[in-house]
């Protein structure tokens, strides 16, 4: 994801519209519009639209995870931020599919049950 398409999904996330967003970060209504327009806009537009949307805008070397996250989530000591948050997505993923297939196994053994309680 670009940090133009990160700003415009975190406008859309936030329920107001692109004029509103616009007028609170920079003064004036059109820089939301224009960046969906595929326009380019200024760092420091860039930056004030973060602020407004509670987005963190950071220009820096690489970030690097703790070694600890890493090892946890069984990742090389070279992988970036984003790696680890790619990484935590899927063990959610893996976790949630877990807890259906769990709730569907008690389900079936409460629909058993009630068979066998119902003399079926």
């Amino acid at each position: 994801m670009t940090p133009c398409e990160a700003i415009l999904e975190a406008v859309d996330q936030s329920g107001r519209s692109d004029r509103s967003v616009s007028l609170a970060a920079v003064g004036h209504h059109s820089c939301v519009s224009n960046l969906r327009q595929n326009e380019d806009i200024r760092v420091s537009t860039a930056a004030a639209l973060c602020r407004e949307l509670d987005l963190e805008f950071y220009i820096g070397p690489p970030r690097r995870v703790s070694t600890h996250i890493l090892e946890a989530l069984d990742l090389a000591t070279s992988s970036s931020l984003e790696d680890a948050f790619v990484e935590i997505a899927k063990h959610k993923q893996q976790a949630e599919r877990h807890e259906v297939i769990e709730a569907i196994h008690r389900l079936e053994e409460l629909q058993r049950t009630a068979i066998r309680l119902l003399g079926g």
